[in-house]
């Protein structure tokens, strides 16, 4: 509905499972939202937490338990945590049903002509299609649009496939989803066909889209003369990222070229795994070469960007890491994995490793260190790879 003071059209940005950092400004629960905001919507931005300080101040914001810890979030939400203590399950679920009614109280309230949600959760399915079922009764005619934005790998989706009863659930779900909403949103031509391997493949392919992540930065030439002997890795400190098997693969390069330097940026949320890797740093005897970083700032990442002269992100398993694209943007030759569906990118000149392996990666930063002339060649094919988030907000936008 348009709204009565301004004429504009009500978008809602609904991310079920998130606590919004200043971080996620330049990414997609931050990017997308103002994006739309630029195309003329009237925005509202709905999560769990709101810690962010600098969005900008016409985006309306709605905390829906402001009053919760992030620890406890955080386990919430936390798979391994849930696996360990079937008890967090039920809590989850509550929570869920709970987020659910306030979010439909929040839709009755705004009346959006757009509700675009980010991740697929079960909240996000009983409050909009609660909402849409209301509309439906209501406005028979309603041109409402209802989007979802799925982050989630193809990786994820295979393992799930392997498992017989949770494959059956999983396909369910999928297929809920397509129901309620209008557009399916994955980001990535890998999870695209992996979620057609449901039963229910022809229901899916009518909603399911393509469109991938964007960056928020203006591109960097590599040739900047201030990069120093760094490999940069970002991402946040859990088994995901690999970070473990960076370092095991960086011990080979340190032995050739002791004068470079990694460094790896990324919040803590596993403690446990932090712990871990400080010891192999120790073991290794590369306390001097490796530095765990942690969470830094905007413009202290934006620095280490420009410091670097290669990327390196060798994940098990990921959605759309948009720190790959990140280093992109700022001229660095990429080293990944599949994770991701990072074949895509071997196209563009970045160098595709095998998960859990620590010999190829070491060849590949041992070729880019030797070879500053390819690392330049990487780094301006690859700007033909991404997006800026004014593009992604296009392709959306262009959907419905």
């Amino acid at each position: 509905m348009k709204d009565n003071n301004t004429g504009t059209k009500q978008m809602i940005f609904f991310w079920p499972d998130g606590i919004f950092e200043d971080v996620h400004i330049k990414k997609d629960p931050g990017s997308i939202p103002i994006g739309f905001f630029k195309l003329g919507y009237n925005v509202t931005i709905m999560v769990i937490k709101m810690n962010a300080t600098n969005l900008p101040g016409d985006i309306n914001i709605i905390q829906l338990f402001p009053t919760l810890s992030d620890k406890s979030i955080y386990d919430m939400f936390n798979i391994d945590k849930i696996k360990k203590n079937m008890k967090r399950l039920f809590e989850r679920i509550f929570y869920e049903l709970i987020e659910s009614m306030k979010a439909f109280k929040v839709f009755i309230r705004k009346d959006p002509d757009l509700i675009l949600v980010e991740h697929e959760t079960l909240s996000a399915l009983f409050s909009v299609a609660t909402y849409r079922l209301l509309c439906k009764i209501i406005f028979r005619n309603s041109r409402k649009k209802f989007i979802i934005k799925q982050d989630i790998g193809a990786e994820i989706i295979k393992n799930i496939h392997q498992k017989n009863i949770m494959s059956i659930f999983y396909d369910i779900r999928q297929l809920l989803f397509s129901i309620v909403f209008d557009i399916n949103i994955v980001e990535s031509y890998c999870a695209y066909n992996e979620l057609l391997k449901s039963p229910f493949s022809e229901m899916l392919r009518k909603k399911l889209r393509i469109v991938p992540n964007g960056y928020a930065n203006p591109k960097v030439e590599n040739e900047n003369p201030k990069r120093g002997k760094i490999i940069l890795s970002v991402g946040r400190i859990h088994p995901q990222k690999g970070h473990d098997v960076l370092i095991s693969s960086f011990k080979k390069v340190y032995f050739i070229h002791k004068d470079w330097e990694l460094r790896i940026i990324g919040p803590i949320e596993d403690l446990e795994y932090y712990e871990k890797l400080k010891i192999l740093i120790d073991e290794l005897k590369l306390n001097d070469s490796v530095k765990l970083l942690g969470n830094v700032d905007e413009k202290t990442l934006e620095e280490e960007y420009k410091k670097a002269s290669i990327f390196c992100l060798l994940s098990r398993y990921e959605g759309f890491p948009i720190a790959r694209l990140e280093a992109m943007s700022y001229g660095l030759p990429v080293i990944t994995t599949k994770a991701g569906c990072g074949e895509q990118y071997s196209k563009y000149g970045s160098i595709i490793v095998p998960i859990e392996d620590t010999e190829r990666p070491a060849e590949a930063m041992l070729k880019l260190i030797e070879n500053p002339g390819l690392r330049i060649e990487i780094s301006k094919r690859q700007m033909d790879a991404v997006y800026s988030w004014d593009d992604v907000v296009k392709k959306i936008y262009d959907l419905f």
